[in-house]
């Protein structure tokens, strides 16, 4: 198998993993914020927000990288630092009734979505 198709198939994996891991990890903040009394609407909308900020953080950050700018707004740095706790908490807390194994398994999708995603912008 060349590079090429190497590269191609490590890419399509990468985004095949954040997509599923997105589906699973939207499930569980929806699941989450309807714990915490939000309203059917915006629990469904919730994991919008907490995800998108990993992919849209990640990717202004690589074309930051790779143009060499070196003033990005501080904010597009921080979102990765809270934008992946949040969704490792809900995550965490579907998996919450159960020993914690239970709670690592739960935590794994967003552990994936935000790898998955970096990974796959980076390549």
């Amino acid at each position: 198998m060349t590079d090429t198709a190497l590269g191609r198939l490590a890419a399509f994996a990468a985004i095949v993993v954040a997509c599923e891991s997105a589906i699973v990890s939207h499930a569980h903040i929806y699941v989450r914020a309807r714990h915490l009394g939000q309203a059917k609407p915006l629990a469904i909308l919730m994991p919008l927000p907490v995800d998108g900020a990993v992919g849209t953080a990640s990717a202004l950050l690589l074309a930051a990288a790779k143009s060499a700018r070196r003033n990005v707004p501080a904010v597009t740095k921080l979102m990765p630092g809270l934008s992946v706790p949040a969704t490792l908490e809900a995550n965490a807390c579907s998996g919450a009734g159960q020993d914690i194994a239970g709670v690592a398994l739960a935590m794994w999708p967003g552990i994936a979505f935000a790898g998955g995603t970096e990974v796959g912008l980076s390549m």
